[in-house]
């Protein structure tokens, strides 16, 4: 009896369990040359550390992009895979094959994609994945059935999501069971308070962290901390300057944990819900990591969120829930938009195809491709949606997807009418043999223009957004193609680079009204009748937009009417702009065509008068873009580029290259004037 009272007072503290591991994804649309740079920065000598410590006990998480590029360059990465997991050194977690933001995807190619990932790891590595990643943990609650029907019994989540869900601090260090549609999923907490910046940090201080939470614990309470990091981290890929494979850190951190096996315990998830079934339940609203969130909001909102966390007490940032989730960035960004609504059209279309399984199947594998996150926001590493290249790789998997599910002998070009964009207006989609053609009735813009030969999209553009509360030049508009002003002569064309001029004169948003849909003779005729204020004039103009689609080439015949009672002294302005791989001369070249000779153009800002017609040879797609106007035109040419706000600083990046003919109306009431510009692609002559 003497003994027992002796013993209650010695109970010892439970080992706190540690799930440390990391997430490693890359972005489609990178050069051979650089994914091999950042493997052998970051991926090799990442697993050459874990395959050095049997004990260490650790959790990977692997896109399938990634992994068959592995596959295919260093088939040796597989095998050691392949025996890191038999000797239960490593859990591998399941996740969407291509990296997608899943709440953005239609259900069916959320399970298709976590299916294809867990069939890759089961024929290859051997092992059935039973845990998740959830991209960017972009959360919302409708998530948990589609993963449980996955075959997912547990995902990760970070701290804000717990912390929104009104969970206190003190309990956000077991896991939580989740539901949705009577389908349970068990979640994860991650500790991402401390972010990436942990690695800032020497191994020792983040011992010292982890040391922190177990302190904090009660006597025979079971706590958890989860460490998942950006793989690209700990060789600096993923920015920061971080040296970690260089100054040997993560060897030394393994030895650190290691070594501290009387307080802690590596361990997989896996492992954990089978030793200690979480009992408390919980639900998760809409959002994501604190980064995301935070990206996702506005400059002065994002300014405030700054500033709050600042000054918070004991340096904890305020909770961003509601203040910003993924979705948002589809406004902010309306190129997002405009992609994410390509890949739910491109999905329509992919689900009608019948009777031939292969063409439907290849067809959903470029789907797949597109539907990767990194190309629909501004993510620190690569760029994200600033990344020219990401874009583009992006839209070139649509185009494919579109034109496979096109049917020889059967398809017919024609004119489509559809809600393209989701705005609840019709958008009219010149579908061809050579070309796709989209024309939205605001501004009678065209908003996509696609060379099927080189599944191109030349109007995906990027217009110059405000990032920062500091930034003066944003547009306030897409940068597309066909958007009409009318300037007072006093603007010049660094007026219009800094949209130094009166909003009055853009009419890019202007509602056209349909007169005329010729589907069959792929005809569209859309009209507009308005205000026009320039310079002493006020009155009203009408404008008329004719549209005939032939080929891989567009006429657009304009009419001009004073409709009002003063006569008309303006300048009419037509900007276009055409994206290419970069306005570098190994990509473009441009030239105008003087009677029977072509003179080089630059492809930096210039002013040329009397133009009839420019050239742009797209060297990278071996095409030619060229413009004409049958009367000609004085033309300011400008590439408009944004900052890049990548890799912890902001460089410049090419988005496209704009072009603004410019003609002087003199119009009396009743007057009108009429004009025929043209658009065509072809193949760049090879000699």
């Amino acid at each position: 009896m003497l003994a027992l009272a002796r013993a209650v007072p010695q109970e010892k503290m439970t080992k706190l369990k540690l799930i440390f591991g990391t997430v490693n994804s890359l972005p489609i649309g990178l050069k051979d040359a650089e994914i091999e740079e950042i493997y052998q920065r970051d991926y090799k000598p990442l697993i050459t550390a874990v395959y050095e410590f049997p004990q260490a006990a650790c959790t990977f998480h692997f896109s399938g992009s990634l992994l068959g590029w592995l596959d295919n360059r260093h088939t040796g990465v597989t095998e050691v895979l392949r025996e890191l997991t038999k000797r239960r050194q490593v859990e591998l977690l399941g996740g969407g094959f291509y990296d997608p933001i899943l709440p953005l995807i239609p259900r069916a190619d959320r399970l298709d994609q976590f299916e294809r990932l867990t069939t890759w790891l089961r024929k290859k590595i051997g092992c059935r994945p039973r845990g998740g990643w959830v991209g960017e943990t972009e959360w919302e609650p409708s998530l948990a059935s589609v993963l449980s029907s996955c075959g997912m019994d547990y995902v990760f989540l970070s701290d804000n999501h717990f912390a929104a869900s009104g969970i206190p601090a003190s309990e956000r260090f077991q896991p939580y069971i989740t539901e949705d549609q009577g389908k349970t999923l068990v979640v994860f907490p991650l500790c991402d308070e401390w972010g990436q910046d942990i690695l800032d940090l020497e191994p020792q201080e983040i011992l010292e962290k982890i040391r922190a939470l177990h302190a904090a614990g009660a006597g025979g309470e079971e706590k958890l901390a989860v460490i998942l990091v950006d793989g690209k981290s700990f060789g600096g890929s993923a920015g920061g300057g971080k040296k970690w494979h260089k100054e040997k850190k993560l060897t030394e951190f393994f030895r650190l944990l290691l070594d501290s096996s009387d307080w802690l315990e590596m361990i997989h998830p896996g492992r954990f819900l089978r030793q200690y079934p979480p009992r408390r339940k919980a639900y998760f609203p809409c959002g994501s990591r604190t980064q995301l969130m935070r990206l996702a909001m506005g400059p002065e909102e994002r300014a405030a969120y700054d500033a709050a966390a600042k000054s918070a007490k004991g340096g904890r940032r305020p909770v961003a829930a509601g203040s910003g989730f993924f979705r948002r960035f589809l406004v902010r960004y309306p190129e997002a938009g405009d992609l994410y609504a390509k890949m739910q059209y491109v999905n329509i279309l992919v689900s009608q195809v019948r009777g031939d399984k292969y063409r439907k199947s290849s067809a959903r594998e470029e789907l797949w491709k597109a539907q990767q996150g990194f190309a629909y926001w501004p993510s620190p590493c690569f760029g994200g949606i600033y990344r020219n290249a990401l874009r583009k790789k992006a839209y070139h998997a649509l185009i494919s997807a579109e034109k496979i599910t096109r049917q020889k002998g059967v398809f017919i070009p024609s004119i489509v009418t559809a809600d393209f964009d989701l705005d609840r207006r019709t958008e009219y989609l010149y579908q061809g043999n050579e070309m796709n053609a989209y024309v939205h009735t605001l501004g009678a813009r065209l908003f996509e223009l696609d060379y099927l030969p080189k599944s191109w999209n030349y109007l995906d553009t990027l217009a110059r957004s405000r990032e920062t509360v500091e930034d003066s030049v944003a547009d306030f508009y897409s940068r597309k193609t066909f958007i009409d002003y009318f300037f007072d002569e006093t603007v010049g064309v660094d007026d219009f680079e800094s949209l130094n001029f009166p909003r009055a004169s853009f009419f890019g948003e202007a509602p056209f009204e349909l007169v005329k849909c010729d589907r069959e003779r792929s005809e569209l005729v859309l009209e507009y009748t308005g205000e026009v204020s320039c310079g002493a004039f006020a009155g009203s103009v009408r404008i008329v937009k004719k549209f005939i689609f032939k080929g891989a080439g567009i006429n657009l015949y304009y009419t001009l009417g004073n409709v009002g009672t003063e006569s008309l002294s303006a300048v009419f302005g037509c900007e276009l702009n055409f994206s290419f791989a970069s306005k570098g001369a190994e990509d473009l070249k441009i030239f105008r065509t003087e009677e029977d000779s072509r003179v080089p153009v630059s492809s930096e800002k210039a002013v040329l008068k009397n133009v009839s017609e420019l050239a742009f040879e797209d060297l990278a797609n071996n095409t030619v873009l060229s413009f004409s106007t049958l009367e000609p035109a004085q033309v300011w040419s400008l590439p408009v580029e944004t900052a890049c706000p990548a890799g912890g600083g902001e460089k410049s990046a090419y988005q496209s290259s704009c072009i603004l003919p410019r003609w002087k109306l003199k119009l009396a009431p009743g007057a009108s004037w009429e004009n025929r510009l043209n658009l065509r692609l072809e193949r760049r002559p090879t000699s």
